[in-house]
């Protein structure tokens, strides 16, 4: 190690802020709790990186493909071990639900939806299932949840299909949100 003691200061405050770097990784700019409780809010703030990618991967997706906005984010949900693991909760395989997702977005847009304004849309529901269960950022859980709220008939009907009601799922989110505890955050 150096002898001069402002680069020995320097080397601590860099590792200190790696160290804080490391701990906050996988969290979204502001705690939900600091949100504002009246005026308009950028949920974008509130949502932890994991969340906005998928969101961005299933808009880029559904535009460029032309198919629906919360298919394609559902199906980039697919893709989290935790999400499969709440679909087996629920007496549903994950396969099955992804060959049904996948002919789906076979079948195009349902309509002339715009993804802009149903990717608004999920993000507040989204945001609102965070807040009620009182969670620190908004998580892919929360986007899985509101699924078949916020969303389109083709969404409603993948969800029917395997008889997956809304109360039945958030039972099984809180398993899923219980089992990501704080090595969950490292990556």
């Amino acid at each position: 190690f150096s002898d001069l003691a402002w680069l020995k200061w320097f080397g601590a405050f860099l590792l200190l802020v790696l160290l804080d770097r490391v701990l906050h990784l996988r969290e979204g700019d502001t705690p939900i709790h600091e949100a504002p409780k009246s005026g308009r809010v950028n949920i974008r703030r509130y949502m932890g990186p994991g969340a906005l990618k998928i969101i961005e991967r299933a808009y880029d997706r559904s535009v460029i493909r032309k198919t629906d906005f919360c298919l394609e984010c559902a199906k980039e949900l697919l893709k989290q071990k935790r999400l499969r693991e709440c679909l087996a909760r629920l007496d549903v395989d994950p396969k099955e639900f992804e060959e049904k997702l996948e002919n789906l977005l076979g079948e195009g847009r349902e309509d002339e939806h715009d993804s802009k304004g149903t990717s608004r849309e999920l993000a507040i529901q989204a945001f609102w299932r965070a807040v009620i269960n009182g969670e620190k950022f908004v998580g892919p859980i929360d986007l899985f949840g509101a699924i078949p709220d916020a969303c389109g008939a083709r969404a409603k009907r993948l969800f029917n299909t395997f008889g997956i009601e809304s109360g039945d799922l958030e039972g099984s989110l809180i398993f899923a949100r219980a089992s990501g505890g704080f090595f969950a955050r490292l990556p």
